[in-house]
């Protein structure tokens, strides 16, 4: 059985606490994830359906919202992986 989530939760590590963020737009089963100046990218998956995602879903903590943006010009991912150093984008 295979679970698609959209619901999101924090560690917080000094108190040893689980706590619920606000949800992701869309659900992903087996996305790629970074974090990377203090902002957390979800990116690829797939859906139910055997269709899989090209878009990033970037979460602001400080906010508690995501924004959605094209994860690539030449295609979907799924297992993503990505290393973000400023200007360039390596997938």
């Amino acid at each position: 059985m295979f679970y698609y989530l959209k619901s999101v939760e924090v560690y917080r590590p000094s108190d040893g606490v689980w706590s619920s963020v606000a949800d992701m737009e869309i659900s992903r089963f087996r996305p790629g994830v970074a974090v990377l100046d203090g902002l957390l990218y979800v990116m690829g998956g797939e859906m139910e359906e055997p269709v899989v995602y090209n878009t990033v879903e970037i979460y602001n903590p400080n906010s508690n919202t995501w924004t959605t943006e094209i994860l690539s010009r030449n295609g979907e991912r799924t297992y993503s992986g990505v290393v973000i150093d400023r200007p360039h984008h390596f997938l």
